[in-house]
């Protein structure tokens, strides 16, 4: 769904931004265009916000892997569009926090899932069997570990199995909503906002 971004200034918003409120990425790379048109969206990256301390980490499943990097960091460094939802408070209410964090970082250093990728690419696009999936995955994609540890904390943004999840399947949840798009700043002054030693 496209709609007029209401751009805002990280450092306005940073207080504003919850734990477990979720960031879906408009890339400019040809990567990042291959994915929005398999999904039939826009976005073409997903990953959510956790509270650390006194950080706020972006956790997401990228090409090299499950990481958590500073949230600031992730939006400064991104050559795209970021998106900012909010939970409703429905779904905050609903959500179970504690899971939300165990799951998260139990997964992370978990290999990137080019294959799963394409699988849900070629499933979205040419309406091939869906891609199978059992247990635990040894690899996971961005919209794949958000959905996964999002259904594991009690929320579910797909009827089917995480591996059938897009950004596009995120992004229309009714269990979020856009608050924002944030505004690229200077990437130096952007990373001091979330350098800031845990407590």
């Amino acid at each position: 769904m496209e709609f007029q971004p209401i751009w805002r200034e990280y450092a306005d918003v940073r207080g504003s931004i919850g734990d477990g409120d979720v960031f879906l990425f408009r890339g400019a790379t040809w990567y990042s265009r291959f994915i929005e048109l398999a999904s039939h969206g826009v976005h073409s990256h997903s990953g959510f916000s956790l509270d650390w301390g006194a950080r706020k980490m972006l956790l997401s499943a990228v090409a090299s892997g499950v990481h958590a990097v500073p949230l600031s960091t992730s939006i400064a460094e991104y050559r795209g569009r970021v998106d900012w939802y909010q939970l409703t408070a429905a779904a905050r209410a609903s959500l179970d926090f504690a899971a939300l964090h165990r799951e998260a970082k139990a997964d992370l250093e978990l290999k990137f899932s080019m294959v799963g990728l394409m699988a849900l690419g070629l499933h979205v696009v040419f309406r091939t069997p869906a891609p199978r999936q059992s247990g635990h995955p040894n690899a996971m994609f961005c919209s794949q570990y958000t959905c996964r540890c999002y259904r594991v904390a009690g929320l579910r943004f797909v009827k089917g199995p995480d591996n059938e999840c897009s950004p596009e399947d995120i992004e229309q949840s009714p269990h979020l909503v856009y608050a924002a798009s944030i505004r690229r700043q200077d990437p130096k002054l952007m990373r001091r906002l979330d350098d800031v030693p845990e407590t």
